[in-house]
């Protein structure tokens, strides 16, 4: 499924790719050449706005606001008809500008949005079927509930039961993200949580929903990292070898660092990948990986956020080379921090068909309201001035808002996605799912 970039989901294919950037050039002529201009601008792709700057296009102003999304939206895909699949409280589609696709499911909603298509992350199948995972709806809300659906948005019957299945991954556990290659799905997330322990979990499933046998020990696999006692994983991508790359963090909340770890696509660790399979990353006191994308070259950008203290929270993103070593060439010894006008983390990574890395995440704390936050940079890892006009981007919405999501469309844009909304006085919860898109 071209997205124009690699991202967590994504089988990554060691191809490369190029694409041209336009910026918006302000000119002041003559009638004559006023006109010769707007002949130009008829042209597609000539005249765009410049990068970083909402899409008008899409939604009201660049942005979608709607409660009808079941309220959150925890993440996305884009169809190559440009048609955008969003799943959190419920599964959606929308069409290219914004709008709810009626053709899909009940007034756009899969199940008709009665919350039973609830589910933290979304893949697209090759065939264009739609697979999300997410935890169970019922009592005891514990373990990895993966549903797929047909194009239309009708449950998948020819997967697990009636087009679920859901697997015991253990105490507390819950799921985080996946990745489909070659019909197989991989799902991976965080189990035998205690105040201080938990485990990553990862469980492989064929094209039929059932457990893969041929995966770790009846399809699943669970990781300690040496040196403690607590590790997460929130991210997974497979690359063109089969082996699978997840991420994450290893240690107590104080002081966690950033967590990779490969497997080969046995489910056995990759002892050929840092130490034995894993590494470990200190960036500040508290290291939270987030997002992972490959870069055509094979070297491996990790997004995620580092701090200090609660006011002093920043974007981080390392790169490795593919034998999981930070790589010197880019940041500082591989490493960049970025910060914003106030604390800010980083919820996603993508990479732009001409290379370029884009974080994706929020501004919050302080007196300022929580927005959206994007950060462009180059393949060294220098704030891109491009965009935005520094750099970075933040957008903000009718409440506090925050994004935990986003794709790098077929044609280039860049879509994130998450929520804003509040809490009132006794405690009522109000969200509405959001949306911004920009030109890159």
């Amino acid at each position: 499924m071209p997205r124009g970039g690699t991202e967590k989901g994504d089988v990554v294919d060691e191809t490369t790719g190029r694409s041209t950037i336009r910026t918006r050039t302000a000119l002041r002529r003559s009638p004559l050449v006023v006109m010769l201009l707007l002949a130009v601008l008829a042209v597609p792709g000539l005249g765009s706005a410049a990068p970083g700057d909402l899409d008008p296009s899409f939604g009201s102003g660049g942005k979608v606001e709607s409660a009808s999304l079941g309220g959150v939206v925890n993440d996305a895909v884009v169809q190559s008809d440009g048609k955008i699949l969003v799943v959190g409280g419920t599964l959606a589609r929308l069409n290219a500008d914004g709008s709810p696709d009626t053709s899909f499911g009940v007034g756009g909603l899969a199940d008709g949005g009665t919350g039973t298509a609830s589910g933290n992350a979304i893949g697209l199948q090759a065939d264009g079927k739609i697979v999300i995972v997410g935890y169970p709806n019922t009592p005891p809300y514990d373990g990895f509930r993966v549903a797929r659906y047909t194009p239309s948005g009708a449950l998948d019957p020819t997967f697990g039961v009636g087009g679920t299945t859901t697997t015991d991954m253990g105490t507390l556990a819950f799921p985080t993200d996946l990745a489909i290659s070659n019909g197989k799905i991989v799902v991976v997330g965080i189990t035998d949580q205690t105040e201080t322990s938990n485990r990553i979990a990862v469980a492989r499933y064929t094209s039929k929903g059932a457990l893969d046998p041929t995966f770790g020990n009846g399809g699943k696999v669970f990781t300690r990292f040496p040196g403690t006692s607590i590790a997460s994983a929130e991210a997974v991508t497979i690359l063109s070898s089969g082996k699978i790359l997840v991420v994450g963090a290893a240690g107590p909340i104080s002081s966690s660092d950033f967590a990779l770890v490969r497997y080969y696509s046995n489910g056995a660790l990759d002892n050929t990948f840092g130490s034995g399979g894993r590494v470990r990353t200190n960036l500040g006191m508290g290291d939270f990986g987030e997002a992972i994308a490959v870069q055509p070259n094979g070297k491996i950008v990790v997004g995620g956020y580092t701090t200090d203290n609660q006011l002093d929270t920043r974007f981080a993103l390392a790169r490795y080379t593919s034998n999981g070593a930070l790589d010197p060439g880019y940041g500082t010894g591989g490493i960049v921090r970025t910060s914003f006008s106030d604390g800010a983390a980083a919820n996603e990574v993508v990479i732009q068909s001409d290379a370029k890395i884009v974080a994706i995440g929020s501004r919050f704390h302080g007196e300022n309201p929580g927005v959206f936050a994007l950060a462009r940079y180059t393949t060294a890892g220098v704030l891109d001035t491009t965009f935005g006009g520094d750099g970075r981007v933040t957008t903000t919405f009718t409440n506090d808002a925050f994004a935990v999501g986003g794709v790098v469309q077929p044609d280039g844009k860049i879509l994130a996605v998450g929520t804003n909304g509040y809490t009132a006085d006794g405690g009522d919860s109000h969200y509405t799912a959001s949306l911004a898109r920009y030109t890159a």
